[in-house]
């Protein structure tokens, strides 16, 4: 997304695409961390490449994402000595705009091969392992980061994440989840005088609240999830965003969330206990 920079490099993408205000002095030749490709003009002579590089910068910075892929490859392949790991870290955030988190984080690893002091780079695989899930990879390029760069500015942010990923990492994100589920049955029994217990049953109780109107995804998500893990096995995979935790040990991926949030934009065209019953059958259960 374009945008300006902010603390989270959870919410930065592209920040580092921003040009380099004219006042600043010219950083010395072989600084760290650049990701301008207005830059490179201040460490060596004009290269053929240098055009349709920056074309494609330009393009990622319009979210046009279509057309800088192919730019950034044919950089590859007709200059493969021209600054590979800015090139491959433009592939990388490009692939990621379109979706494709393994390419993007195969084109980051290359990026941080060919030079280990691409900081934005460390930070946007980061970014890219926190979406899959691998939050102690994400923790890793977070804390090289925090380590060999202190004065990036978006440290903070990153010491930050860091710590949130390790809740993620521990359990300790599958025990809030909990918490919350627990106090919204709680809520229930209190209000509407009925248990709603971690069953068929509960689910049929849900549907027919959540028709009159309740629409909380991240609860329904919560309680719908710990249905299908108390009865049918597997366990909760906690990522970041929470909203794409899932279900592991089922075959196909279970995401709890997704089927809330299918609830509250369908109403009664989908039933939560119609679709963890859905789920029972595709396990022989």
């Amino acid at each position: 997304m374009a945008g300006p920079a902010v603390a989270n490099p959870m919410e930065c993408d592209d920040m580092f695409f921003r040009k380099k205000k004219k006042e600043e002095p010219a950083e010395p030749a072989g600084a760290p961390g650049r990701a301008d490709p207005g830059d490179l003009e201040d460490v060596r002579q004009p290269h053929p490449a240098d055009p349709r590089f920056k074309q494609g910068m330009e393009l990622l910075n319009n979210e046009r994402y279509d057309e800088a892929i192919p730019i950034f490859e044919d950089i590859m392949r007709r200059y493969p000595d021209f600054e590979p790991s800015m090139v491959l870290y433009g592939l990388g955030v490009a692939y990621d705009g379109k979706g494709w988190l393994d390419h993007a984080a195969a084109a980051l690893q290359r990026s941080i091969q060919a030079n280990v002091q691409n900081f934005e780079a460390h930070i946007f695989l980061g970014n890219i392992y926190a979406k899959l899930g691998k939050n102690t990879d994400a923790i890793t390029e977070y804390t090289f980061v925090i380590d060999n760069r202190p004065d990036h500015e978006l440290v903070p942010g990153l010491k930050a994440t860091v710590q949130e990923l390790k809740g993620f990492s521990s359990g300790d994100a599958h025990s809030r989840l909990v918490e919350e589920v627990e106090a919204f049955r709680m809520l229930v029994s209190k209000q509407i005088k009925v248990n709603l217990e971690y069953n068929v049953k509960g689910l049929q109780i849900l549907d027919m609240i959540m028709e009159s109107g309740f629409n909380d995804v991240n609860l329904v998500g919560g309680f719908f999830g710990e249905v299908v893990v108390r009865n049918l096995g597997g366990s909760w995979k906690m990522v970041t965003p929470r909203e794409e935790s899932y279900i592991e040990g089922l075959g196909n991926i279970v995401r709890p969330f997704e089927v809330a949030a299918s609830k509250v934009e369908q109403g009664k065209a989908v039933s939560l206990a119609g679709q963890f019953q859905a789920i029972r059958g595709q396990l022989g259960a």
